[in-house]
């Protein structure tokens, strides 16, 4: 289109410019063109209006029908240019919509985590003591008596036993969700790890009872707690109460807020956007949802088509931060995940690093 309008425009400004020069032609050059007016220098009027005559009826046909072109060349480009208009406006309500949306939802989960209390701990911190005692939950697992069902616990089902108990806890109701969620998992072992969470329980309490330096339990642990009593201590709170009510609408939210990133239809931008949701988790917070996913509650978090490997969520979470051997192997669990600390090694091991 382009193209036709250039070579139409360019007839019709040759065509003005050499028509008014024809009558003043050199007579050697006019071929003796009945029609060319001038002959001599010397004006013929009768030529003169044959010449009129052709230029009236032949060269402006020719232009007006250049002129026709020239029109529905305008209409067509514009017409495209009104749509492709009206594609981006189109496009632009749908990113500002898209945008309006995701801070929406961006706000919400920041509202979920600085809502998140247990014991005076507020927000992000609670995490830390989440940790803590999702420890020591699977430390009662792996404290499991070599029985026949307990050698039948792969690390993963450790794992997803210990955060299981931890999610559920113990107790009147709490022990019967508790029994539902497991099982899939050896019947002996679950029975194991509840009573032991009722004792760490009972545990906790009669600690708090002791008389001698109540209010100073780090000079108490110096002088007399044992290392599993001051593992209790530190959780802060009375542990295995289990916190489905504080981390079940977190977690839901969560995923739905990716889902809703994942659902933007380029590819660069969804991971630009999720790049933002994993900068709002703590690493204490990335390490909980990489508990999660393994367990089987969180499962749709993790496989080939899981948020948590397709957009890296767990990617800050530092090398050392659980314990290979005794807890999870990061890098064996989640093969394909790029940590941050791969990152910062090869980094490391440029030319010119020390």
């Amino acid at each position: 289109m382009k193209v036709l309008k250039c070579l139409a425009i360019s007839i019709v400004i040759l065509a003005f410019l050499l028509t008014p020069l024809l009558p003043f032609i050199p007579e050697e050059w006019s071929f003796q063109l009945p029609w060319v007016p001038l002959w001599g220098n010397v004006l013929k009027l009768e030529q003169a209006g044959i010449y009129g005559d052709f230029v009236g009826g032949f060269i402006g046909t020719i232009a007006f029908m250049v002129s026709v072109v020239i029109l529905f060349i305008s209409y067509q480009n514009q017409k495209e240019t009104n749509r492709q208009n009206l594609d981006d406006q189109r496009q632009s309500s749908k990113q500002t919509v898209f945008d309006v949306r995701f801070y929406d939802m961006l706000k919400c989960h920041r509202e979920n985590t600085a809502e998140l209390e247990i014991e005076g701990k507020v927000g992000r911190r609670v995490f830390v003591s989440f940790i803590r005692e999702f420890r020591k939950a699977l430390s009662i697992v792996n404290a499991l008596p070599e029985t026949d069902s307990a050698q039948q616990l792969t690390t993963t089902s450790k794992i997803d036993l210990a955060y299981l108990a931890f999610y559920y806890g113990v107790g009147p109701n709490s022990t019967r969700l508790l029994r539902a969620a497991t099982d899939h998992l050896p019947k002996a072992s679950v029975e194991k790890v509840i009573l032991e969470m009722g004792g760490a329980q009972v545990a906790y309490r009669e600690l708090l009872k002791k008389p001698e330096d109540k209010g100073d339990l780090a000079s108490r642990y110096l002088a007399n707690l044992s290392k599993a009593e001051w593992e209790l201590v530190r959780i802060t709170y009375q542990p295995f109460d289990g916190h489905q009510s504080r981390l079940g609408h977190y977690y839901r939210h969560l995923y739905q807020m990716m889902k809703f990133v994942d659902s933007h239809p380029d590819k660069k931008m969804r991971r630009s956007y999720a790049a933002l949701v994993r900068a709002q988790l703590s690493n204490h917070e990335q390490a909980l949802l990489c508990l999660n996913s393994i367990s089987k509650i969180g499962s749709a978090w993790s496989g080939e088509n899981g948020f948590l490997q397709m957009y890296s969520m767990i990617k800050n979470i530092p090398k050392c931060f659980f314990d290979s051997e005794a807890e999870i192997d990061l890098e064996h669990q989640f093969p394909d995940m790029e940590f941050e600390y791969k990152d910062v090694e090869r980094a490391n091991k440029m030319p010119g690093k020390r």
